[in-house]
């Protein structure tokens, strides 16, 4: 079915494809079902769903290893943040905020990624996300 809008064609599998013939990107067909267990890939616990359903896909699976890597990063600080008492507490309690923001910016840089359905490792974590090809 084609629309008229902006070039914009829909298969029958509902998925979308964009016609810019003036454009020198390269045009390319991603499921809709992809790119979603992509982004819940970067979404804390919620990996656990990719995992589940779609770690046979070659584009998920290389974004579950890293969104497994985030999670588990993001519940060592929180166990840490709750086991700091006395003066490391004090210590810990802005250093635990710089690093949990840390992991919500290579979060978001994870599912910019998706969203151009590239697989870029991620800063300083994608060395070790590579590490869990074995066990997926």
């Amino acid at each position: 079915m084609h629309l008229g809008i902006c070039g914009v064609t829909l298969s029958s599998m509902g998925e979308a494809e964009v016609n810019n013939k003036t454009s020198s990107q390269k045009s390319f067909k991603t499921p809709s079902n992809t790119l979603v267990m992509g982004v819940l890939c970067y979404l804390g616990i919620l990996v656990i769903v990719p995992i589940l359903t779609s770690k046979n896909d070659r584009f998920v699976k290389f974004h579950i290893k890293q969104g497994l890597v985030l999670a588990v990063g993001e519940v060592a600080v929180w166990l840490l943040g709750m086991f700091s008492w006395g003066p490391m507490g004090g210590l810990w309690m802005p250093l635990s905020s710089l690093v949990s923001l840390g992991f919500l910016l290579l979060s978001v840089v994870g599912i910019v990624n998706v969203s151009k359905n590239e697989e870029k490792p991620l800063p300083y974590l994608g060395q070790l996300a590579s590490k869990f090809d074995p066990y997926l």
